[in-house]
């Protein structure tokens, strides 16, 4: 070995040395015999040992070491619904193979042969795989998803969070799916002809019609994508399929535009929810959806397609939508695909106080006649009696779920819906629900009380959460001795709530008796543990 070749090996060695010294905790002093404080004592060098060697010792141990970086897992994996579009003859089979390799993802494919084609039957699989892989992340891949981007609008809790595309050079691409037509017998006419010669038919052909509908490029994009279906101009499919950007342009817009977040306020009745809606109303950045969709959460369609359009109109707004509907039907946001409200805020008060104060509403909007000859207390103790009976019985004990619609459907009993008055303040059960559809950092909490109290400061914490510049704060909002209400003040006017929002909020307004407010206390006890046990702190009423 000559000594150009022991220097070059040396330097190699020295240089690998130093980089892989801060992971495996090595440094070699070259200028100094002793060795370093920070060496590991399993590969330290012996006082005779020389440099050669204490490298050659590091240099044996490095491939494990990598192999250990490498592979090792992660220490806290979130699960991921991500989709593989891959685009034909660029290398789809091979980006398929790594994938499903991979240690902390799962590929499905014989689950759902037919693809985006068959969209329940994909939405199944990939709510299986999540079911069966919770410490993996979820990956799709197949042909009709590479040029089908509104069936992935259509799966909705389903829907893949992220998407990998993989292209290639268009040119070539275009000659390798020719010479696989040519080597499967798709297409009988492609027998005779060049690829010059089919180049030069395809271009003139697609030039022709993408002057047709140079005004709505969208059109013509579905229009590449029918290609495949028809039989005389399938290989046309060959130069086309380059033009995906067409299909999915609409997507990547949304994606890129999609700056500010939409919001739904969560807010249980009589805690406030007029006050809150009416303060959300008057911020200059936040458009708030109500007469465009009266019936909220009941009517689903509606309420996406005045979602949809309020983003169109108000591109730089907040959208909210509030809905006492929305309060107890957590599974209707799983079904607004793209309107799915971005995050959620919730407004929750003291149970106790709240039931009185639905009381109060009740009498005063005479919607039951049952209730005109009944005090409060008669109605909190028979409430009481039937919500504990139901909540004993076995089928209840087993499902929590279950229970939770019972309490819900109590709205629709016309027998019952005097029960709904004590039931409504168990907050738990369509907490729980929310908060599986949800991470905790899209979702906030506030308290009719605070908001009662201190709206400014309340105003403040949500235009911190949907980020907002803060354009509303405590000189925004005066005293109304009359109502106990704060209101706001936007450009020198005031926007107050009706003096009747206001029965049982001041001095000299009814308070529930001794009673009744002990009774209650002790019947919410259970579920206001478990809505601190959920929310991981308890709620200062």
């Amino acid at each position: 070995m000559n000594l150009p070749r022991v220097v070059l090996m040396m330097l190699s060695i020295s240089l690998l040395a130093f980089l892989f010294s801060v992971e495996f905790g090595v440094l070699v002093n070259m200028r100094q015999s002793k060795p370093n404080k920070k060496v590991r004592k399993d590969i330290q060098p012996e006082q005779n040992l020389n440099l050669i060697e204490v490298l050659g010792k590091l240099m044996e141990q490095m491939p494990q070491k990598c192999t250990k970086i490498l592979f090792r897992p992660p220490t806290k994996h979130r699960q991921i619904v991500f989709a593989l579009v891959c685009i034909k003859r660029c290398g789809s089979g091979y980006m398929r193979k790594i994938v499903s390799k991979h240690p902390f993802v799962y590929l499905i494919e014989k689950e759902a042969p037919n693809g985006c084609m068959d969209i329940p039957a994909l939405r199944e699989a990939i709510r299986t795989a999540k079911q069966q892989n919770h410490k993996r992340s979820i990956a799709i891949s197949h042909h009709s998803c590479t040029t089908a981007p509104e069936a992935f609008q259509e799966m909705e809790d389903e829907k893949p969070k992220k998407l990998v595309f993989l292209l290639c050079d268009p040119v070539q691409r275009a000659f390798s799916d020719y010479q696989n037509f040519i080597f499967q017998n798709w297409i009988n006419h492609l027998k005779g002809r060049s690829f010059s010669q089919l180049v030069n038919e395809t271009l003139i052909s697609l030039t022709k019609t993408a002057k047709l509908y140079h005004h709505d490029n969208k059109t013509f994009g579905k229009y590449l994508n029918a290609l495949r279906f028809d039989s005389k101009k399938m290989d046309h499919t060959i130069i086309s399929r380059v033009c995906m950007y067409m299909t999915w342009r609409s997507i990547f817009r949304r994606m890129i535009a999609k700056t500010l977040c939409s919001l739904a306020l969560i807010c249980v009745k009589k805690c406030g929810s007029g006050f809150m809606k009416l303060i959300v109303r008057h911020h200059q950045a936040i458009h708030l959806i109500e007469n465009q969709a009266p019936n909220g959460c009941m009517d689903i369609p509606t309420l996406r397609n005045a979602i949809r359009e309020a983003k169109q109109k108000y591109p730089n707004k907040v959208i909210a939508i509030s809905h006492h509907s929305c309060t107890t039907a957590p599974e209707t946001f799983n079904k607004m695909g793209d309107e799915k409200p971005d995050k959620l805020l919730f407004l929750l008060c003291n149970p106790v106080r709240r039931a009185f104060s639905d009381f109060h509403n009740f009498i005063f909007q005479r919607w039951f006649e049952s209730l005109q000859n009944r005090s409060f207390s008669q109605i909190v103790e028979h409430s009481i009696t039937q919500l504990t009976a139901a909540a004993e019985k076995p089928i209840y004990q087993r499902d929590e779920r279950t229970f939770g619609k019972y309490l819900d459907e109590l709205r629709f009993d016309s027998i019952k819906f005097d029960q709904t008055i004590v039931s409504r303040g168990i907050y738990a059960y369509d907490l729980t629900q929310f908060l599986a559809s949800y991470s905790r950092k899209h979702v906030l909490f506030v308290t009719g009380k605070e908001l009662i109290q201190n709206p400014a400061k309340v105003m403040l914490k949500i235009q911190k959460f949907v980020n907002l510049t803060v354009t509303m704060d405590g000189s925004n909002f005066v005293f109304n001795k009359q109502t106990g209400f704060y209101c706001p003040k936007v450009n020198g006017q005031r926007y107050c709530l009706r003096a009747l929002k206001s029965r049982t909020t001041g001095e000299g307004k009814p308070t529930p008796d001794p009673i009744s407010v002990k009774k209650l206390k002790a019947f919410y006890k259970p579920y206001n543990e478990k809505l601190t046990e959920l929310l991981g702190h308890k709620i200062r009423w």
